[in-house]
């Protein structure tokens, strides 16, 4: 009997693509996670991925087969979601060995200096690795959307799965904006209009309900505010929306529950994000939006992490005019408002 010939990353890639285009399964989509940690091992830069995937979809989607073109897409995207995701996990690995290392032979001022500097450093190349992947991408999404728009006989939930996948690479687009400004300590630009927060809210609940349902906590919202327009950035509130109800699914356990709610006190939209996790020591409070900052209780349940959501979070907020306060009792939770000046919804 002949020698087993071993697989390659790009048959692994095509099998689980075609096992994905087949029946969208959530075991072909762990595989794919798994096989992004792999790519970081061995080196796989984000364009060989998506030349990878290229191929692979020549191989495993007809053209003419609209549904497999988009769960291919949303393959692509969740496969380069969770290459981001752990090679942001390494590199901060690797940057606290190196931190530990430094501080062993220098002292402390010149070790937290060198240790931002190259967790800037860090950011900008994530966000430069993640450029063009996520551009190949939106444009495919694109024109997978043209494409069902002129076959009007298709179903309606395949075309608004679409547009969900490309307003989700927009958004990670956005994302990769924050993160290279955040790695110039700048911001990136805002474009203001008026906009309804419950329509932001509804889109970002919507948006973290697979995490909290894997976490087993249960994420709801109240919208209860009547003045419900303010001036804002979209990108901008989706990324404090975002950051606030990951964070609090990510801190409590499993059981637990997130509720997103609104008010509108002395001519305010409050939004109130209230979890019933691990809560906040006072210390914690006290530094809570410093960049790269992260509590000793946050690191007992989640390792990694860069310490940069929250600050983000603020100063976007501030840019925008609005606040963001938190309190906090530890071992019964946190909430987190978030308060912006009510437009008349007339103007």
């Amino acid at each position: 009997m002949g020698a087993t010939v071993p697989k390659t990353a790009e048959d692994t890639y095509t099998e689980i693509l075609r096992e994905f285009c087949r029946i969208e399964s959530e075991e072909a989509l762990y595989r794919a996670s798994v096989l992004s940690q792999a790519f970081i091992a061995e080196g796989v830069l984000p364009d060989e991925i998506v030349a990878m995937h290229t191929e692979a979809v020549q191989k495993c989607v007809r053209p003419n087969d609209p549904r497999g073109l988009v769960a291919s897409q949303q393959l692509l995207l969740e496969m380069m979601i969770a290459y981001g995701v752990k090679y942001a996990e390494y590199a901060e690995f690797r940057l606290e060995e190196a931190r530990k290392k430094a501080e062993a032979e220098h002292n402390r001022a010149e070790v937290a200096e060198r240790s931002e500097q190259e967790r800037l450093e860090l950011l900008a190349v994530i966000g430069h690795e993640l450029g063009t992947p996520l551009t190949v991408a939106r444009g495919n999404v694109a024109a997978i959307r043209r494409f069902l728009a002129e076959n009007n006989k298709l179903s309606e939930d395949l075309s608004s799965r679409a547009i969900d996948a490309e307003v989700a690479i927009d958004r990670l687009l956005a994302l990769r904006e924050e993160l290279v400004a955040a790695s110039r300590n700048e911001q990136r630009p805002l474009e203001l209009a008026p906009m309804n927060v419950h329509s932001a809210i509804t889109r970002a609940v919507k948006w973290a309900q697979g995490a909290a349902i894997d976490k087993g906590v249960l994420l709801s919202s109240k919208l209860e505010a009547s003045d419900t327009y303010v001036i804002g950035d979209p990108d901008a509130l989706q990324s404090i929306l975002g950051n606030l109800i990951s964070n609090a699914i990510r801190y409590t356990p499993a059981g637990g529950s997130v509720t997103v709610s609104t008010s509108n006190p002395d001519g305010l939209v409050a939004i109130d994000v209230a979890d019933t996790g691990i809560g906040m020591s006072k210390t914690a409070q006290d530094h809570l939006f410093e960049r790269f900052y992260r509590a000793s209780e946050a690191k007992q349940v989640v390792p990694w992490g860069l310490g940069l959501g929250l600050a983000i979070a603020k100063e976007l907020c501030d840019a925008l005019g609005g606040t963001l306060t938190a309190t906090s009792t530890q071992g019964k939770g946190s909430t987190f408002t978030l308060s912006f000046p009510a437009v008349p919804e007339e103007e």
